[in-house]
């Protein structure tokens, strides 16, 4: 029973490198992060992309508030303008992140040790080599305060309507 049990693990620390390899050259996912992102984009053929926006705030509440505000337009290569809300079923669950380094955050709103985000991820999957333009606009109905103050006045900043509206072209090679 033991030598079975060795010939069994001995097998598996042989198969775990060809494993891992494979998981390396079977693709990634690379996300694009849309606000972000440089203009232009290079990524391995065979990875799968997904397009990211996310919006964090200090409070479950305010990123709430964010998402009955948010409207987003985004198209590839011209083609048909693909238009969400803060209800469209790419914006997954928002969830809690505690900070890196606690004493570098600008919460004033909410806990001290972390924050809440929301993420908006258009898969794209795997796309053939070559050049692809993304356009992104980005709008807000009013403005959303995240319950940060970026100035360190003591008081939270109040934003202007938030805008964004630009071009990423992604090469795939």
């Amino acid at each position: 029973m033991k030598k079975i049990i060795v010939a069994i693990i001995t097998l598996g620390l042989f198969l775990a490198p060809i494993t891992a390899v494979q998981a390396q050259t079977n693709g990634e996912i690379e996300y694009i992060l849309l606000w972000h992102a440089d203009d232009t984009v290079h990524i391995d053929a065979g990875n799968t992309i997904v397009l990211r926006h996310r919006w964090g705030a200090c409070t479950y509440g305010l990123v709430k508030a964010y998402l009955t505000s948010v409207h987003i337009e985004l198209s590839i290569d011209s083609g048909p303008i693909y238009a969400a809300d803060g209800k469209d079923q790419y914006w997954g669950p928002i969830v809690f992140h505690e900070f890196e380094d606690p004493t570098q955050q600008y919460c004033i709103a909410g806990s001290k040790i972390g924050g809440w985000i929301a993420y908006w991820d258009v898969p794209l999957d795997i796309l053939e080599p070559g050049e692809y333009e993304v356009y992104f606009h980005h709008w807000m109905d009013h403005p959303v305060h995240d319950g940060g103050d970026y100035d360190q006045d003591g008081h939270i900043d109040i934003p202007d309507v938030y805008t964004r509206e630009r071009t990423i072209t992604i090469v795939v090679e």
